[in-house]
């Protein structure tokens, strides 16, 4: 494993530790001893080391390396293999938690794509529906605004060829008015529920929704 191929090993401790009082051979088994009890994670039992290696009594007497219940102890790689253990818990935590924020995005993804469809579903039903629906005097549903903007105004109020001569003009580009109006198709399908607005009202909040889009480009048309 990436984490256990390698251990933090201090000179400093070595040249000043209980280790300088072996021999040379005993060092040398130390050596061997610390590898296969890292690559082992630390399970390594007396038989595994006893018989093998002609330095373990002198390592045990000096207590560089001691023994508890037939099972082999190396103090400063225990701290280090149980810091490794933390740090493994830590990241199957968090990949846990990871998954199950995936699973949640995914659900909620879902019910919005549910939501969505619903409320076109209903944009389409109110568009068949002929009737006229009025919350209180003055105040109109999007898609009866729609219908009651003309084409054109003489008066100068508010018209498909004047939003669309205000998007052409704000964004530099040659936008047809039929475009225009297609587009507040969806503009009424997002403001479906927004019911307590006048006429005017609907004609401003249109007019800066309208800035934010990309309409197509037409070269040298009328209006």
């Amino acid at each position: 494993m990436e984490n256990l191929s390698w251990f933090k090993f201090c000179p400093a401790d070595w040249s000043m530790g209980k280790i300088q009082r072996c021999s040379r051979e005993s060092r040398a088994d130390f050596i061997d001893i610390c590898c296969i009890y890292w690559n082992k994670e630390g399970c390594v039992s007396r038989d595994d080391v006893e018989g093998v290696y002609d330095g373990l009594e002198e390592l045990l007497q000096r207590k560089v390396l001691t023994i508890k219940d037939e099972k082999v102890c190396i103090d400063f790689l225990d701290e280090q293999l149980e810091s490794i253990a933390k740090l493994r818990e830590k990241r199957a935590k968090a990949g846990r938690k990871g998954g199950k924020q995936t699973q949640a995005n995914a659900k909620q993804m879902l019910d919005k794509s549910k939501q969505n469809q619903a409320e076109e579903s209903r944009v389409e039903e109110s568009r068949g529906d002929k009737k006229r629906f009025t919350t209180t005097e003055g105040v109109i549903l999007p898609y009866e605004w729609k219908e009651q903007v003309p084409q054109e105004s003489i008066t100068g109020s508010p018209s498909w060829i004047s939003f669309t001569r205000q998007y052409n003009a704000s964004k530099g580009r040659r936008a047809h008015s039929d475009t225009v109006k297609t587009f507040a198709d969806e503009f009424v399908g997002q403001n479906y529920d927004e019911v307590r607005k006048s006429y005017k009202e609907w004609c401003v909040h249109f007019g800066f929704w309208l800035k934010k889009k990309d309409l197509p480009n037409i070269e040298r048309v009328a209006l």
